[in-house]
């Protein structure tokens, strides 16, 4: 091939090059040119703030009588406090927070146990259906006759003015959501009152019989101890931020002067609260949409654990009326479901829940003056079943506050044990109480939840069938805060 041919094929090639540039320059270009996004701020925990809080509380406190005379293992009390909460956290990585906060609290948590009088006739005393004894002498077959109880005396514990100090561990299982543990320093102003006069059993064939203690106490003091808080936060606007809490606070003993009068305090209360925050980026928004579920609608079933404190009224017959019996315990389930949502941010549903509880409380008296004899009562609840409707508004896609209406059931025991009529007995019934609760429930994935709550419930009086030879009515409370963690289908 001569040289001038190959200039002309490579002329031509070239010219075919350009010409197919331009019209390539003349056709619409299909790529899209990428867009150049502002960084976006994540939402930081750093800094101060600055809130209000109110809620329940319920106290239990093991009261200690003087002489040996006995005590309540549980005098139950409850109360509403408010107050006001600041803090500071940082964030030291993408999914955990730690601070420290301090809160004050005015209000007042206590109640008064209560001892009754009344009679019994002698003719419904029975043990093993016919008969009842007393150790050290004969059996006696029932017979006509009354006998009577009386004395006077109670128990009066109260905590106010509580205050406290904590440092606070979080894990953001959103952006916006922290969950978190506070442990610390609690202390309040505790007044234990006390009034034991005289106990006098009269009865036809052992004659009458009084104890005349006639003492009484009284003081307020300063007590401290430790609490630990369980709760969660979430954000709701650029600086705004809700909480719901549970603190349990646990106090030192504390005695009336140099007696042997003493007591020591629990207390559980549910706390929401109100928060402004300040500092770094506290107004910015996450930079990625939290995890939620396309739709609430579907069944759920889940494991949950409960701490609380719980109180009854108990009367046996006429004879005997102990009114504040209260305790402190934990349980824990099962739970199952269904939630429909019934418009973009309404859901509502239904819940099924069973536990196993080791709520127990007893009062005793003992009579070393004359007689030896010692007496003690116990309730407990073993277990219980919960049915109840729920509905709930969504503050954001993934997270839904809700309220509940339901009924708690479940077996409530008695026992009495009087060493000196050969009386020990257990009797049992099953009721239901009423329940009311409020919490938080949040994604933690598309099909997992993680949620808080309180619970409380309250019963009429009920009857128990009788311990030996008294009927016996009881009138239970509780309130619990809840944790559950729960799978949607």
């Amino acid at each position: 091939m001569h040289k001038s041919s190959l200039r002309l094929i490579a002329t031509t090639l070239m010219s075919a090059v350009s010409a197919g540039a331009v019209l390539a320059a003349d056709l619409p270009n299909r790529k899209v040119a990428p867009v150049a996004f502002a960084p976006v701020p994540v939402a930081s925990w750093t800094g101060i703030y600055l809130g209000v809080q109110a809620g329940v509380g319920m106290s239990t406190a093991e009261v200690k009588l003087p002489g040996g005379v006995g005590g309540v293992d549980g005098a139950f009390g409850r109360g509403l406090l408010g107050g006001v909460r600041i803090g500071a956290d940082y964030q030291f990585s993408p999914s955990y927070v730690i601070g420290l906060m301090a809160t004050a609290d005015f209000g007042d948590i206590g109640g008064k146990t209560n001892l009754g009088a009344g009679s019994f006739s002698l003719d419904a005393l029975r043990l093993d259906g016919n008969k009842f004894s007393r150790p050290g002498s004969i059996n006696l077959t029932p017979r006509a006759g009354t006998g009577s109880f009386s004395g006077d005396g109670g128990v009066t514990v109260r905590t106010s003015d509580m205050i406290g100090v904590r440092v606070r561990l979080g894990y953001l299982v959103t952006p916006d959501t922290l969950i978190y543990v506070a442990p610390g320093w609690a202390s309040a102003k505790g007044t234990l009152k006390a009034r034991i006069g005289s106990w006098t059993v009269v009865d036809p064939v052992w004659g009458t019989n009084t104890a005349v203690l006639n003492d009484s106490f009284r003081q307020s003091k300063r007590i401290n101890g430790w609490q630990l808080g369980l709760g969660f936060e979430t954000r709701v606007s650029s600086n705004l931020s809700i909480n719901f809490e549970y603190v349990y606070s646990q106090f030192a003993d504390f005695r009336i002067g140099t007696s042997d009068v003493k007591t020591s305090v629990t207390t559980g209360a549910f706390m929401a609260g109100l928060n402004y925050r300040f500092g770094v980026d506290a107004g910015a928004r996450p930079a990625a949409a939290a995890p939620a579920p396309e739709n609430w609608s579907g069944f759920y079933a889940g494991l949950s654990g409960a701490g609380g404190i719980g109180g009854a009224k108990v009367k046996l017959g006429s004879l005997l009326t102990v009114d504040g019996l209260g305790s402190s315990g934990f349980s824990g389930g099962v739970v199952a479901g269904y939630d429909w949502q019934v418009a973009p941010r309404w859901v509502v549903g239904a819940e099924v829940g069973a536990d196993l509880t080791s709520f127990e409380t007893s009062a005793s008296l003992n009579e070393p003056s004359f007689t030896g004899d010692s007496y003690r009562l116990k309730v407990s609840m073993p277990w219980a079943l919960t049915a109840r409707l729920r509905a709930g508004y969504l503050m954001s896609p993934g997270t839904l506050v809700f309220a509940s209406l339901g009924l708690t059931g479940g077996q409530f025991k008695v026992a009495a044990d009087a060493n000196g009529y050969g009386i020990k007995q257990t009797s049992s019934t099953y009721g239901a109480m009423v329940g009311l609760g409020g919490g938080f429930q949040m994604a933690i994935s598309r099909n997992v939840f993680l949620r808080m709550e309180y619970q409380h419930a309250l019963l009429p009086e009920m009857k128990v069938k009788g311990v030996s030879f008294v009927p016996v009515k009881i009138e239970p409370t509780s309130g619990n805060a809840r944790v559950s963690l729960i799978y949607k289908m």
